[in-house]
């Protein structure tokens, strides 16, 4: 991109227009199909003439469209948004386009040496996101996401053309950036499985540490005749509400019945020994509810 051309001569459409025999700004108007107040804000430099305008307006004045452009041109700005140069229509026209006016979030973010060398050539070549973008090969979209992203990377297919476009080598940009979209990535990756094997580990400790301190409890416990009766008639009543309702397939079995019944002696009256729990466990199948 050419460089700013200078500020524009207060006099200089006012002279071409004297010269073509225009006396007033409503004789210039009429002839281009305008406004007298339009005339009066290209005549102060307040705005620049839009495509709709340069060629009735050359042809009335007698000059060219590339004069009319460099005449009335006002110098280019910076962005304050996306840092790109631009060339104002107006005088108060501070943002290159509705995108950057409206939108203050889209600002990009320097917060890596990548970025920050990135938006030091685009305005050192006063160029603007666009031309950067077609001159890497590379979408706007995919670029301005990096931009405006917090600790953006990009990955390595987006970094070789850019390292390019800057100069550098790909290992240079890379540690200018640190590291790669694809590194960020398996290291998110890793650290999610590793919270997710810690708290995989945690919950287990958790319902270890419950279940030692629920058995703590109920150890020793001995349960009354009238509760173990109540225990038995709940069971038998929800089975017989519901025959296909069983807690085991080797409840059904007196080799079954018999094993869960030393388990729960052996847990319940940790004191007695192996035959004492076998003697108990024999006479409590031979009693109701079990009756074998």
């Amino acid at each position: 991109m050419s460089a700013a051309p200078a500020t524009p001569a207060t006099g200089w459409l006012r002279e071409k227009q004297l010269a073509a025999g225009f006396e007033t700004d409503a004789e210039l108007a009429r002839a281009i199909d305008a406004s007298a107040g339009l005339i009066q804000h290209w005549v102060h430099s307040r705005r620049t003439p839009t495509s709709r305008y340069i060629e009735p307006l050359a042809a009335a004045l007698g000059v060219t469209p590339p004069e009319i452009v460099a005449a009335l041109s006002l110098p280019q700005r910076r962005c304050p948004d996306c840092h790109s140069y631009f060339t104002p229509t107006s005088t108060k026209q501070e943002k290159c386009s509705n995108y950057c006016r409206h939108a203050r979030r889209h600002r990009w973010l320097l917060d890596t040496d990548l970025k920050v060398s990135f938006a030091s050539e685009v305005y050192n070549r006063r160029g603007t996101l666009n031309e950067a973008c077609l001159e890497m090969g590379r979408n706007r979209g995919t670029m301005t996401s990096w931009l405006l992203t917090p600790k953006g990377r990009l990955s390595i297919s987006n970094l070789e053309p850019l390292a390019r476009w800057l100069g550098l080598s790909v290992d240079e940009a890379i540690r200018l950036q640190g590291g790669t979209a694809e590194e960020r990535q398996r290291g998110l990756a890793v650290a999610a499985l590793a919270a997710l094997n810690d708290d995989t580990a945690s919950r287990k400790r958790r319902l270890k540490a419950a279940t030692r301190a629920a058995s703590d409890v109920n150890r020793g416990r001995h349960h009354t005749d009238v509760h173990r009766r109540r225990q038995s008639e709940s069971i038998k009543a929800a089975l017989a509400q519901d025959g296909s309702r069983r807690y085991g397939r080797h409840n059904g079995t007196l080799r079954g019945r018999a094993r869960h019944m030393l388990a729960a002696l052996k847990w319940r009256r940790p004191g007695l020994a192996a035959t004492q729990c076998q003697a108990e466990a024999v006479a409590r199948l031979l009693a109701p509810p079990y009756n074998v």
